[in-house]
């Protein structure tokens, strides 16, 4: 039996299969099967992992398209490790990204799922910026958006399985990981073990970009639910802010809403202090809260009318920074006189 199985989904990725199939073929480590299953491809990508003879590598072919959610769980039930390390067909993994997760969770068993930070590039494999996060972060963050990139993740097959494995919606991966957090422990490796390609095709740059946010959106107002009660509810703007998403709420500024969005952090913190869980750090938790507090306020600021500025600071509480801003604004007055 191999220590890990890759589970790589394919559907109509011609253009970059074979450079993903490589990176995980030339990998360090070496004991895995390569699970690939094609759902209902029309392109040449069948064409393309037949061309390989690897032993390593088993193709299972859907009879017809089933959709990622779908397939997913399908590689779930076939996997012959109970490890699996996602794969994507348009991804880059680094040579050294299965040994690298494979030692870290034989040293931790208590780990359930293990991600890592990632380089995320165009279509052209250019690099277009580093996604480098703190896995001490990524608890109180997962309550809010996916911080965790899907192909980057290796985790234990019999607790994705009990937590309910991949639902058939749109961001099935963060409802999932939501799910999974509640009773299995999480990390992140400060180590960049994947190059995340992002194309026309990407959810996020598709047509369907709107039912994906949309399906965020809903398990967003599911983890708060969890957190603060059944009947907690707050406006979709403010859950769009913390989604990072500023716009609704800038244009045109809604000052009010901006701080009562910042200080509503205030009164969900507690609530997920509270809650009994294995990755709960109280330490952790607040400083990630403390952060993103931080982190709203400074995109507000960014993107607002400077006579907005001060009622924002004020609203909020942020005397300190309010004096600073202000004698910074005096100086450059009292500069354009001269």
């Amino acid at each position: 039996m191999p220590k890990v199985t890759v589970l790589m989904p394919v559907y109509n990725a011609e253009k970059y299969l074979r450079e993903a199939i490589d990176s995980i073929l030339n990998q360090s480590f070496t004991d895995f099967e390569f699970l690939i299953i094609d759902d209902g491809s029309t392109d040449s990508s069948l064409d393309i992992i037949n061309s390989y003879t690897d032993d390593r590598i088993r193709l299972v072919i859907n009879d017809q398209n089933m959709g990622i959610g779908a397939t997913l769980n399908k590689g779930i039930e076939l996997a012959s490790s109970d490890l699996i390390a996602r794969m994507d067909a348009d991804d880059i993994s680094l040579p050294d990204r299965l040994e690298k997760q494979y030692t870290y969770l034989e040293a931790h068993p208590e780990c359930s799922l293990l991600s890592s930070n990632v380089e995320v590039i165009s279509e052209t494999g250019e690099r277009l910026y580093l996604y480098q996060r703190d896995s001490k972060l990524f608890y109180f963050n997962l309550t809010f958006y996916c911080w965790i990139y899907h192909p980057s993740v290796m985790y234990k097959r019999r607790h994705v399985i009990d937590a309910g494995m991949y639902p058939s919606t749109f961001s099935e991966d963060y409802r999932l990981w939501s799910k999974l957090i509640r009773k299995y422990l999480i990390h992140n490796l400060d180590d960049i073990l994947i190059k995340y390609r992002i194309t026309n095709q990407s959810v996020s740059n598709s047509v369907l970009a709107e039912e994906y946010r949309a399906t965020a959106i809903e398990q967003t107002k599911e983890n708060l639910r969890y957190f603060v009660g059944e009947n907690y509810t707050i406006p979709d703007d403010w859950l769009e802010a913390y989604r990072n998403h500023f716009d609704p709420l800038c244009n045109p500024p809604r000052v009010k809403d901006m701080a009562s969005c910042i200080n509503e952090l205030d009164v969900i913190t507690p609530h997920i202090l509270k809650k009994d869980n294995i990755n709960r750090d109280e330490n952790s938790i607040k400083l990630a809260a403390k952060m993103k507090k931080e982190h709203l306020l400074k995109s507000f600021l960014k993107k607002i009318p400077t006579k907005d500025k001060v009622p924002l600071l004020i609203q909020t509480g942020n005397f300190n920074q309010l004096a600073k801003f202000l004698s910074s604004w005096s100086s450059n007055k009292l500069k354009d006189l001269f």
